[in-house]
């Protein structure tokens, strides 16, 4: 048993490891690069944005002009650009139609961090098994035959 532990050790600290950084990387490259901070919204038909903004008044929400806000802007990893508002009452602010109840959910960063730390625990405790698993050991080192000679 301790010569197959000593066998997987290598095997253990590089896959361990190095899939510990290889998810962290990926889950920053999804989130940093392709993510974006929206404000999802469960839309309102056009007839209704039309009235909504006809009687629109400054300091209004501009959120419900074009539909019901689900909650405070989330981060979306790849959103569909054809889904995205940008109103002109407010041009800072960045629309994401989703309907919940047709069971669209946008992948979100949060979702990509928590399957990461989930994978970066398991890769972890790989590596730190690797840590833990004997060495291989090492042949034993022949009897110094010179010596032998000199003596006789």
């Amino acid at each position: 048993m301790k010569n197959l532990l000593a066998r997987l050790r290598p095997f253990a600290l590089i896959a361990g490891f190095g899939g510990l950084v290889a998810v962290l990387a990926l889950a920053a490259v999804l989130d940093l690069g392709f993510g974006q901070d929206l404000l999802m919204v469960a839309p309102h038909n056009p007839g209704t944005v039309e009235v909504n903004r006809a009687l629109y008044l400054e300091g209004d929400s501009v959120a419900e002009l074009y539909g019901n806000p689900l909650d405070k802007p989330v981060r979306l990893i790849g959103p569909d650009p054809a889904r995205i508002i940008r109103p002109q009452e407010d041009t800072a602010l960045m629309l994401f139609t989703v309907d919940k109840q047709q069971g669209e959910n946008p992948l979100q960063a949060r979702t990509v961090w928590l399957f990461a730390k989930a994978a970066m625990l398991g890769f972890g405790l790989l590596g730190l098994a690797g840590l833990v698993f004997p060495r291989k050991r090492s042949a034993p080192m022949p009897p110094d035959l010179s010596r032998v000679a000199a003596d006789s």
